[in-house]
């Protein structure tokens, strides 16, 4: 094999390890181009884009909906009221953030929203929510994603503590920006997590 033949080989496949290299960047650059365009035609009314949005972050949202309420409602519900939120607010969004970060923002206080409300409701009808518990406990066995015992952890922990352990350990974000997504200092991050972590040690254990 003669000597240009080599160069040629070897310039060929350094354009080809440049290519490969590149791709990543240029198509994070373009997604993040295409969110801040969906976000600001969705507030200017176009549904389609929240159509194309959902088609890429809803399986996220839905699943991290799921975590939060401890598969004990129907996703749907608290998504629909996520996307009534987005419809809304989308021209609240500056891009100085991620919007999986923006996304996410919202699910959490969607489903703030839901838990309040459900109490309410719950302290006047707290005899026929009783008669359904048996049920959520039956929907909740049919998640694979976590395993039995830690469901029912989590199904027993506070709203607030449920949210600390799904955004901290299963969404694995940094301790700051748990602190941050909650509204509480570091210091009480910490203390809060060794108290849950005690708390499902014993109802763990329990099983």
């Amino acid at each position: 094999m003669s000597i240009l033949v080599v160069k040629e080989q070897v310039e060929a496949d350094a354009s080809q390890s440049e290519r490969s290299v590149c791709p990543p960047a240029a198509t994070a650059d373009h997604m993040q181009k295409q969110e801040q365009e969906w976000m600001q035609r969705i507030s200017q009314g176009d549904a389609e884009s929240l159509r194309e949005l959902l088609s890429v972050h809803g399986n996220d949202m839905a699943r991290l909906i799921g975590r939060l309420t401890a598969w004990h409602v129907d996703q749907e519900d608290i998504l629909q009221q996520v996307m009534i939120v987005i419809w809304r607010k989308a021209g609240s969004f500056r891009g100085e953030a991620s919007l999986r970060s923006w996304l996410r923002r919202v699910v959490i206080n969607s489903c703030r929203n839901h838990f309040r409300m459900t109490a309410r409701w719950k302290r006047k009808v707290l005899a026929w929510s009783q008669g359904r518990a048996q049920e959520y406990q039956d929907r909740a066995l049919q998640v694979l994603e976590i395993n039995e015992s830690l469901q029912r952890g989590l199904s027993e922990l506070s709203t607030e503590d449920r949210m600390l352990v799904v955004l901290y350990y299963l969404e694995q974000l940094p301790g700051d920006q748990v602190a941050m997504e909650l509204g509480i200092s570091q210091a009480t991050l910490h203390a809060r997590l060794h108290r849950v972590r005690v708390r499902l040690k014993s109802i763990i254990s329990d099983d």
